[in-house]
């Protein structure tokens, strides 16, 4: 504890904290006044008993005879510092610890949306166009997140009508090659009919006749735009049979 004298300039007792404890480390009030002296205020170190203590002096200003007398155990003293000192260093690591988990909390939470973000993307490689962005929430990444979603739905909607484009350049392409050759054929055809009936060869006028009229009707396809493949097959042979009837050398 604190032992703490004021004394009188004639070395007389006026207030005391513990005077025992005072007069058992120097002996008298008297012999303190003779280590201050004549200084207003200072310090020293006192040994009592293989203990050192810690003294302090200050005059009042009122009374500048009257001296005010402080001593503390050093030892006590420095275990008290110390022990403030690894306080302060627990509750100091205490909060550097509590800092680096609610700064990687709060990291991880506001990155978890750019790496959710990231993978949709990453997906968009593999030609998927079905996924999309979702969050509760308004903020920046949310909104690079729909904007990323009507990118989607866009390129979506050009690779449709791309693919809508294509099939009908491959319709019209088609249209217009059968366009060209069944007037030649056709032509081709009913002359050969006509001069094998001129001819005489009566049986393969009708063979050819029946066939000019099942490929036209397999052509037709009752106005689809597909077909069985067995049908398509039907229609190359009835073709590559009128063909051989036209142009008897060549097939």
């Amino acid at each position: 504890k604190d032992n703490f004298l004021l004394i009188d300039g004639n070395g007389e007792n006026v207030l005391s904290g513990n005077r025992q404890s005072i007069r058992e480390l120097f002996g008298s009030e008297s012999r303190l006044l003779e280590e201050i002296g004549a200084e207003e205020r200072g310090d020293f170190e006192f040994q009592s008993n293989r203990r050192n203590f810690l003294v302090n002096y200050s005059r009042l200003s009122l009374m500048s005879d009257w001296v005010l007398i402080l001593s503390k155990d050093r030892k006590v003293m420095f275990q008290q510092i110390n022990g403030i000192k690894w306080t302060t260093m627990v509750i100091t690591l205490i909060f550097i610890l509590l800092s680096f988990l609610i700064s990687k909390w709060l990291t991880s939470a506001l990155l978890a949306p750019l790496h959710r973000l990231q993978s949709l993307m990453s997906e968009v490689d593999f030609n998927n166009l079905d996924i999309r962005y979702t969050s509760k929430y308004k903020d920046e990444v949310s909104q690079v997140g729909m904007k990323f979603n009507q990118m989607i739905s866009r390129i979506r909607s050009l690779l449709y009508e791309t693919e809508e484009m294509n099939e009908q350049k491959r319709k019209a392409e088609a249209k217009a090659l059968q366009a060209q050759i069944d007037p030649h054929f056709l032509y081709n055809t009913l002359m050969t009919i006509y001069i094998k009936s001129q001819m005489g060869q009566h049986r393969d006028v009708e063979s050819m006749i029946i066939d000019l009229a099942n490929l036209f009707k397999l052509g037709l396809s009752s106005g689809k735009e597909t077909t069985l493949l067995r049908n398509e097959i039907e229609h190359v042979k009835l073709y590559l049979e009128l063909e051989k009837q036209c142009y008897t050398d060549l097939f």
